[in-house]
């Protein structure tokens, strides 16, 4: 009996007061949060994440299947920044077999002057390489025209396909249609999303 009341006065207090309990397990590293009177927000679900709360009615539970539609911060975009001299850039590898270590996809790329070409006339097309596949889409065109002023942005062509990669997989950067730049430097800027599996 005393075990029952104290129960139910735990339940009572749970139900008039919003409270927040977090219990950690050390070797699953699972979260375990309850919350009251409302769905919790987004920043409560995250992978290996359990999420209970009370509707007012009877306790419902956040599953594995909500984290999908809910955010995921374990995706958070990723920036891999390549200084590239363009008096060096030549037809062929720019970067070559570089391995990120964890499954994700290429979403989009850009080249950021750091210093501004001025002889005229020159360019050269930089693409991205997965594996020996090129990315579709992603093709940045720099010439004399755009690789000027300082920190101006030239971005790549939308990626649409092909853009995917694995945890042993490797990312080049090749250069074509290359006319040589005698001055100019700038930084490849290339987003990528980690692609974890839940736990």
């Amino acid at each position: 009996m005393f075990k029952f009341r104290a129960l139910l006065i735990a339940l009572i207090a749970l139900i008039a007061f919003p409270v927040v309990v977090q219990a950690q397990e050390d070797v699953q590293a699972t979260r375990l949060t309850f919350v009251t009177g409302k769905k919790p927000a987004a920043t409560y679900c995250r992978p290996g994440t359990l999420t209970l709360w009370f509707d007012g009615t009877a306790f419902r539970s956040g599953t594995k299947s909500d984290c999908t539609t809910w955010p995921d911060f374990r995706r958070a975009p990723i920036v891999v920044s390549i200084p590239i001299k363009l008096s060096k850039v030549a037809n062929g590898d720019v970067l070559t077999n570089y391995t990120p270590g964890f499954a994700g996809k290429i979403t989009k790329v850009a080249f950021a002057i750091t210093d501004p070409v001025t002889t005229a006339a020159k360019a050269t097309t930089l693409n991205l390489e997965i594996g020996t596949t090129d990315v579709t889409g992603g093709a940045i065109a720099l010439t004399s025209a755009n690789s000027t002023p300082l920190g101006a942005v030239i971005a790549g062509t939308a990626i649409t396909a092909a853009n995917t990669f694995t945890a042993s997989s490797t990312i080049s950067v090749e250069a074509s249609s290359t006319t040589a730049f005698v001055e100019g430097e700038g930084v490849l800027l290339i987003t990528i999303e980690s692609s974890p599996a839940y736990p």
